[in-house]
Formats: structure tokens, C-alpha cells, sequence
């Protein structure tokens, strides 16, 4: 099974690192390029310098920052956040169709105090649909929708869809995360 999330240490030029800050070894397939950007797949100049930026940034200035990339049926939500130790980040990659596909509607409902019909909204949302086709699906109105909408973005303490899908993509990969191991293979 392809795992849903990864981990990785990361120098300020980008390059992993060999081992963690724990001392625990990470091993890489002899040849592989040693660059995060290789090592996530990302092919175009504009998203390796995107990366590249978000790890200086965090190695340097102690900045988080959240990427998204890929298309529909291959978005990854990569994080880069500042180590503990100067000069690193690390860089979490996560599979947004596995993540989302692992929310649970109920679960989620008692994370968020949501309804149930918040709930699967929700969801909805974060799977890509638009308002019209979760108002089709739900046989109710859009401004039905758009008025549950606001409800749950406000539950879930966001502003907007596009937050909301990052925070539900977060959960779905901790969903993910309790079934399944993660991380770099040692």
C-alpha cells in the first residue's frame, strides 16, 4: 500500500539528510537524486523554486509554509516547517486524494460539532465538488448550501473552502496516520 504521508529532513540547499536529528538513518535507493524536489516528483522550474524558497525559509528565517501541487488525481499538500535544529526544515508530503478519501463523516462531525449534513458537505468540498452539485447531491437549494457552508466554516474556524480543504486534508492524513505507518523507511 503507497503511503499517504511522508517525512523528511531537509539541509537549507535542499538536500536530505542522511540521517534525522534523532541519529535514526534514512536510506535512498542508490542514484536517486538527493534533492527534495527530485525526491517528490516535482518537474517544473516553478514548483522546485517554490519549494526551494519555502525550505531556505524555514531553515533561515523559522517560517512555516504550506504548498499545494499536482493535478486532480496526483495533489500532494506538502508542508515545510522550520526543525528544531538551525539551519533544517522539515518537509512533510501528504496525498491529498488518500487524505480526503480517508475523512470519516461522523468522525468528523464530532471533531467539528458539525451536523451530519455539515459533515458530509464538508467532505463534499474537500473532494473538489462546487456548491451547485452539493446542492444537486443534497436535493436542496445552493443558498441552502452556501448558508451551511458558513455554518461549518465557521465550527471549523476557517475563512474560506480553499482553508477548509487544507485543515480536512490535515485530518484525513491523521485518520490515515492511526491505520497506517508513515515516514521515511528506516
Amino acid at each position: 500500500m503507497q503511503q499517504a504521508r511522508s517525512l523528511f529532513f531537509i539541509e537549507e540547499s535542499g538536500r536530505l539528510m542522511d540521517t534525522g536529528p534523532d541519529g535514526r538513518s534514512f536510506t535512498q535507493p542508490p542514484g536517486e537524486s538527493r534533492r527534495i524536489w527530485h525526491v517528490l516528483a516535482l518537474r517544473d522550474d516553478e514548483s522546485r523554486d517554490k519549494l526551494a524558497a519555502a525550505v531556505r525559509r524555514a531553515a533561515k528565517i523559522r517560517m512555516k509554509t504550506v504548498l499545494v501541487f499536482g493535478g486532480d488525481d496526483d495533489r500532494k499538500m506538502i508542508t515545510v516547517r522550520p526543525a528544531r535544529e538551525e539551519g533544517l526544515a522539515v518537509v512533510t508530503c501528504t496525498d491529498l486524494v488518500a487524505a480526503i478519501s480517508a475523512l470519516d463523516h461522523s468522525a468528523l462531525a464530532d471533531l467539528f460539532s458539525l451536523s451530519p449534513a455539515e459533515a458530509e458537505i464538508a467532505v463534499m468540498l474537500a473532494q473538489g465538488s462546487t456548491l451547485a452539485e452539493v446542492a444537486g447531491v443534497r436535493a436542496v437549494q445552493q443558498e441552502t448550501v452556501r448558508g451551511q457552508v458558513k455554518t461549518l466554516l465557521r465550527k471549523i474556524g476557517v475563512a474560506n473552502q480553499k482553508q477548509l480543504a487544507s485543515i480536512l486534508a490535515q485530518v484525513g492524513a491523521a485518520m490515515l496516520d492511526t491505520r497506517m505507518p508513515w515516514g521515511p523507511r528506516a
